[in-house]
Protein backbone atom coordinates (compact mmCIF):
# COMPACT_ATOMS: atom_id res chain seq x y z
CA UNK A 1 0.00 0.00 0.00
CA UNK A 2 2.82 2.40 0.86
CA UNK A 3 4.56 1.49 -2.40
CA UNK A 4 1.40 2.30 -4.37
CA UNK A 5 1.15 5.68 -2.64
CA UNK A 6 4.77 6.51 -3.42
CA UNK A 7 4.34 5.58 -7.10
CA UNK A 8 1.09 7.56 -7.43
CA UNK A 9 2.62 10.65 -5.82
CA UNK A 10 5.67 10.44 -8.11
CA UNK A 11 3.42 10.27 -11.20
CA UNK A 12 1.48 13.33 -9.92
CA UNK A 13 4.68 15.35 -9.56
CA UNK A 14 5.83 14.40 -13.06
CA UNK A 15 2.49 15.48 -14.54
CA UNK A 16 2.61 18.80 -12.75
CA UNK A 17 6.09 19.48 -14.07
CA UNK A 18 5.05 18.69 -17.66
CA UNK A 19 2.03 21.00 -17.33
CA UNK A 20 4.20 23.84 -15.98
CA UNK A 21 6.60 23.48 -18.89
CA UNK A 22 3.74 23.47 -21.40
CA UNK A 23 2.17 26.58 -19.89
CA UNK A 24 5.45 28.49 -19.83
CA UNK A 25 6.20 28.07 -23.56
CA UNK A 26 9.06 26.53 -25.40
CA UNK A 27 11.60 29.01 -24.03
CA UNK A 28 10.54 28.38 -20.44
CA UNK A 29 10.25 32.18 -19.76
CA UNK A 30 8.25 33.81 -17.02
CA UNK A 31 5.13 35.72 -18.13
CA UNK A 32 6.81 39.10 -17.39
CA UNK A 33 9.69 38.23 -19.72
CA UNK A 34 7.37 38.27 -22.75
CA UNK A 35 6.73 42.05 -22.44
CA UNK A 36 8.83 44.29 -24.74
CA UNK A 37 11.58 46.25 -23.03
CA UNK A 38 10.71 49.94 -22.49
CA UNK A 39 13.34 52.46 -23.71
CA UNK A 40 13.25 56.26 -23.64
CA UNK A 41 13.33 57.98 -27.07
CA UNK A 42 16.72 59.31 -28.05
CA UNK A 43 17.14 62.99 -27.24
CA UNK A 44 17.61 65.27 -30.28
CA UNK A 45 21.15 66.41 -30.83
CA UNK A 46 21.79 69.88 -29.44
CA UNK A 47 22.49 72.41 -32.19
CA UNK A 48 23.39 76.09 -32.11
CA UNK A 49 22.29 78.33 -34.98
CA UNK A 50 23.28 81.94 -35.59
CA UNK A 51 20.69 84.63 -36.30
CA UNK A 52 21.80 87.91 -37.87
CA UNK A 53 19.88 91.20 -37.75
CA UNK A 54 20.49 94.91 -38.19
CA UNK A 55 18.11 95.71 -35.32
CA UNK A 56 19.59 97.08 -32.13
CA UNK A 57 18.43 98.56 -28.82
CA UNK A 58 14.69 98.17 -28.31
CA UNK A 59 14.48 96.41 -31.67
CA UNK A 60 16.42 93.45 -30.29
CA UNK A 61 13.93 92.91 -27.47
CA UNK A 62 11.37 91.38 -29.79
CA UNK A 63 13.95 88.99 -31.21
CA UNK A 64 14.98 87.88 -27.74
CA UNK A 65 11.36 87.34 -26.71
CA UNK A 66 10.81 85.12 -29.74
CA UNK A 67 14.03 83.18 -29.15
CA UNK A 68 12.94 82.50 -25.57
CA UNK A 69 9.55 81.18 -26.72
CA UNK A 70 11.24 79.10 -29.41
CA UNK A 71 13.63 77.50 -26.92
CA UNK A 72 10.68 76.45 -24.77
CA UNK A 73 9.33 74.48 -27.71
CA UNK A 74 12.67 73.36 -29.16
CA UNK A 75 15.11 73.17 -26.22
CA UNK A 76 17.74 71.36 -28.31
CA UNK A 77 18.08 74.27 -30.78
CA UNK A 78 20.04 77.16 -29.29
CA UNK A 79 19.81 80.49 -31.10
CA UNK A 80 22.73 82.90 -30.99
CA UNK A 81 21.57 86.44 -31.83
CA UNK A 82 24.06 88.62 -33.73
CA UNK A 83 23.08 92.30 -33.88
CA UNK A 84 24.99 94.33 -36.48
CA UNK A 85 23.40 97.80 -36.60
CA UNK A 86 26.21 99.46 -38.57
CA UNK A 87 27.04 98.59 -42.20
CA UNK A 88 25.01 95.39 -41.89
CA UNK A 89 24.67 94.68 -45.62
CA UNK A 90 28.36 94.99 -46.41
CA UNK A 91 29.34 92.79 -43.48
CA UNK A 92 26.76 90.17 -44.43
CA UNK A 93 28.06 89.99 -48.00
CA UNK A 94 31.60 89.64 -46.65
CA UNK A 95 30.51 86.76 -44.44
CA UNK A 96 28.85 85.09 -47.40
CA UNK A 97 32.01 85.40 -49.49
CA UNK A 98 33.86 83.41 -46.84
CA UNK A 99 31.04 80.94 -46.17
CA UNK A 100 30.54 82.21 -42.63
CA UNK A 101 27.16 83.97 -42.79
CA UNK A 102 24.55 83.41 -40.03
CA UNK A 103 22.20 80.44 -40.47
CA UNK A 104 19.21 82.82 -40.49
CA UNK A 105 19.57 86.46 -41.49
CA UNK A 106 17.50 89.57 -42.08
CA UNK A 107 17.41 91.47 -45.39
CA UNK A 108 15.44 94.33 -46.91
CA UNK A 109 12.98 94.14 -49.79
CA UNK A 110 15.23 95.74 -52.41
CA UNK A 111 17.93 93.10 -51.88
CA UNK A 112 15.77 89.97 -52.12
CA UNK A 113 16.48 89.33 -55.80
CA UNK A 114 20.18 90.08 -55.43
CA UNK A 115 20.72 87.55 -52.63
CA UNK A 116 18.70 84.92 -54.47
CA UNK A 117 20.70 85.54 -57.66
CA UNK A 118 23.93 85.03 -55.71
CA UNK A 119 22.62 81.66 -54.51
CA UNK A 120 23.03 82.57 -50.85
CA UNK A 121 19.40 82.10 -49.78
CA UNK A 122 17.85 78.65 -49.37
CA UNK A 123 14.85 77.80 -51.56
CA UNK A 124 12.09 77.00 -49.06
CA UNK A 125 9.90 75.06 -51.49
CA UNK A 126 10.69 71.67 -49.95
CA UNK A 127 10.19 72.71 -46.32
CA UNK A 128 6.41 72.84 -46.12
CA UNK A 129 5.90 76.59 -45.90
CA UNK A 130 2.18 77.35 -45.64
CA UNK A 131 1.67 80.47 -47.73
CA UNK A 132 -1.98 80.61 -46.69
CA UNK A 133 -0.86 81.87 -43.29
CA UNK A 134 0.12 85.20 -44.81
CA UNK A 135 -1.41 88.17 -46.59
CA UNK A 136 -0.70 87.35 -50.27
CA UNK A 137 0.90 90.67 -51.24
CA UNK A 138 3.20 90.54 -48.21
CA UNK A 139 4.19 86.91 -48.75
CA UNK A 140 4.90 87.59 -52.43
CA UNK A 141 7.79 89.96 -51.66
CA UNK A 142 9.89 86.96 -50.57
CA UNK A 143 8.99 84.92 -53.68
CA UNK A 144 11.32 84.88 -56.70
CA UNK A 145 10.43 83.04 -59.93
CA UNK A 146 7.54 81.37 -58.15
CA UNK A 147 9.66 79.97 -55.32
CA UNK A 148 9.61 81.16 -51.68
CA UNK A 149 12.97 82.29 -50.35
CA UNK A 150 12.18 84.71 -47.53
CA UNK A 151 9.44 85.22 -44.97
CA UNK A 152 8.32 88.53 -43.54
CA UNK A 153 9.39 90.29 -40.35
CA UNK A 154 7.49 93.55 -40.67
CA UNK A 155 6.07 95.77 -43.40
CA UNK A 156 3.96 98.80 -44.14
CA UNK A 157 2.01 100.20 -47.07
CA UNK A 158 1.42 103.95 -47.31
CA UNK A 159 -1.57 105.93 -46.11
CA UNK A 160 -2.68 109.51 -45.43
CA UNK A 161 -2.84 110.74 -41.84
CA UNK A 162 -5.19 113.71 -41.42
CA UNK A 163 -5.64 116.18 -38.56
CA UNK A 164 -9.34 116.18 -37.71
CA UNK A 165 -9.13 119.45 -35.79
CA UNK A 166 -7.57 121.31 -38.73
CA UNK A 167 -10.12 119.85 -41.17
CA UNK A 168 -13.05 120.83 -38.98
CA UNK A 169 -11.65 124.33 -38.39
CA UNK A 170 -11.27 124.88 -42.16
CA UNK A 171 -14.72 123.45 -42.87
CA UNK A 172 -13.29 120.68 -45.05
CA UNK A 173 -15.08 117.28 -45.09
CA UNK A 174 -13.00 114.50 -43.60
CA UNK A 175 -11.54 112.19 -46.27
CA UNK A 176 -13.09 108.77 -46.83
CA UNK A 177 -11.79 105.57 -48.33
CA UNK A 178 -12.02 105.68 -52.11
CA UNK A 179 -11.46 109.44 -52.38
CA UNK A 180 -9.91 110.78 -55.57
CA UNK A 181 -6.78 112.78 -56.29
CA UNK A 182 -8.98 115.72 -57.27
CA UNK A 183 -10.67 115.60 -53.85
CA UNK A 184 -7.28 115.26 -52.20
CA UNK A 185 -5.94 118.34 -54.02
CA UNK A 186 -9.05 120.41 -53.29
CA UNK A 187 -8.82 119.62 -49.57
CA UNK A 188 -5.08 120.33 -49.44
CA UNK A 189 -5.56 123.75 -51.08
CA UNK A 190 -8.17 124.79 -48.52
CA UNK A 191 -5.95 123.64 -45.67
CA UNK A 192 -2.88 125.53 -46.90
CA UNK A 193 -2.18 128.98 -45.48
CA UNK A 194 0.91 130.85 -46.68
CA UNK A 195 0.29 133.50 -44.03
CA UNK A 196 0.32 131.00 -41.16
CA UNK A 197 3.05 128.87 -42.76
CA UNK A 198 0.73 125.87 -42.71
CA UNK A 199 0.57 123.38 -45.57
CA UNK A 200 -2.18 121.02 -46.64
CA UNK A 201 0.06 117.95 -46.78
CA UNK A 202 3.56 116.69 -46.11
CA UNK A 203 4.47 114.49 -49.09
CA UNK A 204 7.38 112.10 -49.51
CA UNK A 205 9.65 114.30 -51.64
CA UNK A 206 12.02 112.37 -53.89
CA UNK A 207 11.63 109.02 -52.14
CA UNK A 208 11.15 106.83 -55.21
CA UNK A 209 9.44 103.90 -53.47
CA UNK A 210 6.69 106.23 -52.24
CA UNK A 211 6.47 107.88 -55.66
CA UNK A 212 5.52 104.64 -57.41
CA UNK A 213 1.84 104.54 -56.27
CA UNK A 214 1.28 108.02 -57.73
CA UNK A 215 2.70 106.78 -61.04
CA UNK A 216 0.64 103.57 -61.08
CA UNK A 217 -2.57 105.33 -60.02
CA UNK A 218 -2.45 107.28 -63.28
CA UNK A 219 -1.53 104.35 -65.53
CA UNK A 220 2.22 104.82 -65.63
CA UNK A 221 5.14 102.45 -64.95
CA UNK A 222 8.85 102.81 -64.29
CA UNK A 223 10.07 99.49 -65.72
CA UNK A 224 8.59 96.98 -68.17
CA UNK A 225 6.66 93.98 -66.87
CA UNK A 226 9.46 91.62 -67.94
CA UNK A 227 12.02 93.75 -66.11
CA UNK A 228 14.16 94.26 -69.23
CA UNK A 229 13.40 97.79 -70.42
CA UNK A 230 13.02 101.38 -69.22
CA UNK A 231 12.70 103.47 -72.38
CA UNK A 232 9.12 103.66 -73.57
CA UNK A 233 7.95 102.83 -70.05
CA UNK A 234 9.66 105.22 -67.63
CA UNK A 235 9.12 108.04 -70.13
CA UNK A 236 5.70 107.01 -71.42
CA UNK A 237 2.98 109.66 -71.66
CA UNK A 238 1.14 108.12 -68.69
CA UNK A 239 4.27 108.19 -66.50
CA UNK A 240 5.10 111.74 -67.55
CA UNK A 241 1.58 112.91 -66.74
CA UNK A 242 1.61 111.16 -63.35
CA UNK A 243 4.95 112.63 -62.34
CA UNK A 244 3.89 116.07 -63.53
CA UNK A 245 0.83 115.87 -61.27
CA UNK A 246 3.00 114.96 -58.30
CA UNK A 247 5.55 117.73 -58.95
CA UNK A 248 2.78 120.30 -59.43
CA UNK A 249 1.57 119.60 -55.89
CA UNK A 250 4.83 121.21 -54.76
CA UNK A 251 5.73 123.71 -57.44
CA UNK A 252 2.37 124.92 -58.77
CA UNK A 253 -0.18 124.38 -56.03
CA UNK A 254 2.35 124.83 -53.20
CA UNK A 255 0.36 122.61 -50.86
CA UNK A 256 3.42 120.75 -49.53
CA UNK A 257 6.62 122.01 -47.86
CA UNK A 258 9.77 121.88 -49.95
CA UNK A 259 12.97 120.38 -48.52
CA UNK A 260 14.23 123.89 -47.68
CA UNK A 261 11.05 124.60 -45.71
CA UNK A 262 11.60 121.51 -43.60
CA UNK A 263 15.20 122.45 -42.93
CA UNK A 264 14.12 125.91 -41.82
CA UNK A 265 11.75 124.29 -39.33
CA UNK A 266 14.60 122.14 -37.96
CA UNK A 267 13.01 119.01 -39.45
CA UNK A 268 10.42 118.81 -36.67
CA UNK A 269 7.43 116.48 -36.96
CA UNK A 270 5.23 118.79 -39.04
CA UNK A 271 2.09 116.71 -38.59
CA UNK A 272 2.28 116.37 -34.83
CA UNK A 273 3.03 120.07 -34.43
CA UNK A 274 0.14 121.19 -36.63
CA UNK A 275 2.25 122.61 -39.46
CA UNK A 276 0.62 120.28 -41.99
CA UNK A 277 -2.95 118.99 -42.05
CA UNK A 278 -2.10 115.71 -43.78
CA UNK A 279 0.90 113.40 -43.91
CA UNK A 280 1.71 110.66 -46.42
CA UNK A 281 3.77 107.89 -44.82
CA UNK A 282 3.66 104.35 -43.44
CA UNK A 283 2.52 102.96 -40.11
CA UNK A 284 5.80 103.86 -38.37
CA UNK A 285 4.67 106.96 -36.40
CA UNK A 286 1.27 105.51 -35.51
CA UNK A 287 2.05 104.48 -31.92
CA UNK A 288 3.58 107.90 -31.21
CA UNK A 289 0.56 109.75 -32.56
CA UNK A 290 -1.89 107.51 -30.69
CA UNK A 291 -0.12 108.29 -27.44
CA UNK A 292 -0.48 112.07 -27.97
CA UNK A 293 -3.70 113.16 -26.18
CA UNK A 294 -3.67 116.53 -27.97
CA UNK A 295 -3.62 115.06 -31.47
CA UNK A 296 -7.02 114.20 -32.93
CA UNK A 297 -6.35 112.38 -36.19
CA UNK A 298 -7.52 109.73 -38.63
CA UNK A 299 -5.97 107.54 -41.33
CA UNK A 300 -7.23 106.89 -44.86
CA UNK A 301 -5.88 105.16 -47.96
CA UNK A 302 -4.04 106.99 -50.74
CA UNK A 303 -6.33 108.86 -53.14
CA UNK A 304 -7.07 107.05 -56.38
CA UNK A 305 -6.14 108.33 -59.80
CA UNK A 306 -7.47 107.66 -63.30
CA UNK A 307 -6.27 104.02 -63.08
CA UNK A 308 -7.70 103.43 -59.60
CA UNK A 309 -6.23 103.01 -56.13
CA UNK A 310 -2.70 101.64 -55.78
CA UNK A 311 -0.20 101.17 -52.99
CA UNK A 312 3.30 99.86 -52.32
CA UNK A 313 5.03 97.99 -49.52
CA UNK A 314 8.14 98.69 -47.49
CA UNK A 315 9.26 95.30 -46.21
CA UNK A 316 11.92 93.44 -44.23
CA UNK A 317 12.23 89.68 -43.95
CA UNK A 318 14.33 86.66 -43.04
CA UNK A 319 16.00 83.92 -45.03
CA UNK A 320 18.09 80.79 -44.40
CA UNK A 321 21.71 80.74 -45.53
CA UNK A 322 22.11 78.26 -48.38
CA UNK A 323 25.40 77.03 -46.92
CA UNK A 324 24.13 76.65 -43.37
CA UNK A 325 25.39 73.43 -41.74
CA UNK A 326 22.09 73.23 -39.83
CA UNK A 327 19.43 73.94 -42.45
CA UNK A 328 16.74 71.80 -40.86
CA UNK A 329 17.03 73.59 -37.51
CA UNK A 330 17.42 76.98 -39.22
CA UNK A 331 14.18 76.48 -41.17
CA UNK A 332 12.44 75.39 -37.96
CA UNK A 333 13.46 78.67 -36.36
CA UNK A 334 12.50 80.67 -39.46
CA UNK A 335 9.00 79.16 -39.45
CA UNK A 336 8.61 80.11 -35.80
CA UNK A 337 10.15 83.55 -36.26
CA UNK A 338 7.90 84.48 -39.19
CA UNK A 339 4.92 82.37 -38.17
CA UNK A 340 2.03 83.12 -35.82
CA UNK A 341 4.23 83.00 -32.69
CA UNK A 342 6.83 85.46 -33.98
CA UNK A 343 4.27 87.65 -35.76
CA UNK A 344 2.37 88.08 -32.48
CA UNK A 345 5.54 89.52 -30.91
CA UNK A 346 6.46 91.75 -33.86
CA UNK A 347 2.87 93.02 -34.06
CA UNK A 348 3.43 94.93 -30.81
CA UNK A 349 5.46 97.46 -32.81
CA UNK A 350 4.57 96.74 -36.45
CA UNK A 351 1.91 95.34 -38.78
CA UNK A 352 1.58 91.54 -38.81
CA UNK A 353 2.05 89.54 -42.00
CA UNK A 354 0.17 86.55 -40.56
CA UNK A 355 -3.56 86.82 -41.24
CA UNK A 356 -4.67 85.25 -37.97
CA UNK A 357 -2.74 87.91 -36.04
CA UNK A 358 -3.99 90.70 -38.29
CA UNK A 359 -7.54 89.47 -37.72
CA UNK A 360 -7.22 89.78 -33.94
CA UNK A 361 -9.12 92.50 -32.10
CA UNK A 362 -5.92 94.54 -31.72
CA UNK A 363 -5.94 95.12 -35.48
CA UNK A 364 -9.36 94.28 -36.89
CA UNK A 365 -11.11 96.66 -34.48
CA UNK A 366 -8.45 99.36 -34.42
CA UNK A 367 -9.55 102.33 -36.56
CA UNK A 368 -5.99 103.01 -37.71
CA UNK A 369 -4.41 99.58 -38.15
CA UNK A 370 -7.37 98.23 -40.08
CA UNK A 371 -6.80 100.94 -42.71
CA UNK A 372 -3.21 99.84 -43.32
CA UNK A 373 -4.22 96.18 -43.55
CA UNK A 374 -7.23 97.08 -45.67
CA UNK A 375 -5.16 98.66 -48.47
CA UNK A 376 -3.13 95.46 -49.04
CA UNK A 377 -5.52 94.55 -51.85
CA UNK A 378 -4.24 97.59 -53.78
CA UNK A 379 -0.53 96.77 -53.46
CA UNK A 380 1.57 96.41 -56.62
CA UNK A 381 5.13 95.03 -56.90
CA UNK A 382 7.81 97.70 -56.58
CA UNK A 383 10.57 98.13 -59.17
CA UNK A 384 13.11 95.75 -57.63
CA UNK A 385 10.60 92.89 -57.91
CA UNK A 386 10.80 93.11 -61.69
CA UNK A 387 14.59 93.14 -61.82
CA UNK A 388 17.06 92.82 -58.94
CA UNK A 389 19.30 95.35 -60.74
CA UNK A 390 16.60 98.03 -60.66
CA UNK A 391 18.32 99.99 -57.89
CA UNK A 392 21.63 100.02 -59.78
CA UNK A 393 20.03 101.02 -63.07
CA UNK A 394 16.54 102.54 -62.98
CA UNK A 395 16.75 104.25 -59.59
CA UNK A 396 20.32 105.33 -60.23
CA UNK A 397 19.19 107.75 -62.94
CA UNK A 398 15.56 108.35 -62.02
CA UNK A 399 16.46 109.63 -58.55
CA UNK A 400 18.62 112.58 -59.69
CA UNK A 401 16.10 113.41 -62.43
CA UNK A 402 13.19 113.64 -59.98
CA UNK A 403 15.28 115.65 -57.52
CA UNK A 404 16.26 118.20 -60.17
CA UNK A 405 12.67 118.49 -61.42
CA UNK A 406 11.41 119.06 -57.89
CA UNK A 407 13.98 121.68 -56.93
CA UNK A 408 14.49 123.45 -60.27
CA UNK A 409 11.62 122.43 -62.54
CA UNK A 410 12.11 121.52 -66.19
CA UNK A 411 10.77 119.38 -69.00
CA UNK A 412 9.50 116.18 -67.38
CA UNK A 413 9.36 114.25 -70.67
CA UNK A 414 12.92 115.15 -71.58
CA UNK A 415 14.28 114.32 -68.13
CA UNK A 416 12.56 110.95 -67.97
CA UNK A 417 13.67 110.06 -71.50
CA UNK A 418 17.27 110.82 -70.62
CA UNK A 419 17.00 108.79 -67.40
CA UNK A 420 15.36 105.85 -69.21
CA UNK A 421 18.02 105.71 -71.93
CA UNK A 422 20.84 105.80 -69.40
CA UNK A 423 19.11 103.20 -67.26
CA UNK A 424 18.74 100.83 -70.23
CA UNK A 425 22.42 101.18 -71.09
CA UNK A 426 23.45 100.60 -67.47
CA UNK A 427 21.18 97.56 -67.17
CA UNK A 428 22.71 95.93 -70.25
CA UNK A 429 26.22 96.51 -68.93
CA UNK A 430 25.36 95.08 -65.50
CA UNK A 431 23.72 92.01 -67.03
CA UNK A 432 26.72 91.35 -69.27
CA UNK A 433 29.09 91.11 -66.30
Amino acid sequence: MKRFWRVSFALFLMGAMVLAVACSGTNNKKPDDTKPATTEPAKPKEVTIRFGTWDSGDGVKGHNDIIKKFNEKFPHIKVQLESVPDDYGTKLLTQMSTGSAPDVFQIGDGDVGMYVKKGTVEDLSAYGIDKNLYYPSVYDVGVVDGKPYLLNKDFSPLAVYYNKTMFEKAGVPLPKDGWTQDEFLAAAKKLTSEKDKVWGVDLTGTWLRALEPWIWANGGKLISDDGKKYEGVMNSDATVKALQYYLDLYRVHKIAPMPADKEALKNIDLFETGKVAMLVTGSWPLSKYKSNPNLKFGVVGLPKGSAGATNVLCWAGFGVYSKSPNKKEAVEFLKFLAGPEGSAVFSKTALPAVKSVGGSDAFAKDEYNKVFLGVLDHVKPFGAKYNYLYGQSGEKFLGPAVEELLLKGGDVKAKLTDAAQKADKELKELQSK
